[in-house]
């Protein structure tokens, strides 16, 4: 977790001296939400630069941190058995401020899943359970005089969850996506 926390500080400073206007958490959820959903591998750049920089290209410096993170979230997730997917939150101690981060993330993932499964809200059985709780989740909202360690308990346990809703919507969609292309001979 020590290598997100140093990503989210790094990435966080990239994107504001690019203009960039978004969180790294929600780059990180819509990155996420991409890979899961099985937008083309030719295409997710186009609409990270849509939804983030107003269809204008990164600098490539920045672009290739971005790629870095994109194959980065693509191998964890492919890789089940190790169960290594982390989400990119806030490296800030607050635990307002991370739940805000992860609201993002969420609410970001959301919008990366939908643009290429449209479907998605009409999930049913325990899928659609799952994403119905993402849809809660995203919506996260604490009062400032919650009892910040009851907070901490509750967030470190959503985390887990999104963590692991995110690798089974991976593993759905993308052998669904597998089965469903026709075999060429």
């Amino acid at each position: 977790m020590k290598k997100q926390t140093i990503l989210y500080t790094e990435l966080k400073k990239k994107l504001n001296d690019a203009g960039v206007f978004a969180s790294p958490s929600e780059l990180h959820g819509f990155l996420a939400g991409t890979i899961c959903s099985g937008v083309n591998e030719n295409n997710w750049r186009q609409l990270v630069y849509q939804l983030t920089n107003d269809y204008q290209a990164y600098p490539t410096s920045l672009l290739k941190d971005v790629e870095q993170m994109y194959q980065h979230i693509k191998q964890t997730l492919s890789d089940a058995n190790n169960f290594d997917f982390e989400l990119c939150l806030s490296d800030e101690d607050d635990v307002f401020s991370r739940a805000d981060s992860l609201a993002e993330w969420v609410n970001n993932f959301l919008l990366g899943l939908a643009l290429n499964r449209p479907d998605w809200e009409h999930e049913h059985g325990e899928l659609g359970e799952a994403v119905s709780d993402l849809q809660a989740i995203a919506q996260l909202g604490y009062d400032e005089d919650d009892d910040p360690q009851e907070l901490e308990t509750s967030l470190e346990a959503l985390i887990e969850y999104v963590r692991t809703v995110t690798t089974v919507l991976y593993t759905f969609y993308r052998s669904n996506q597998m089965t469903s292309k026709p075999v060429l001979h």
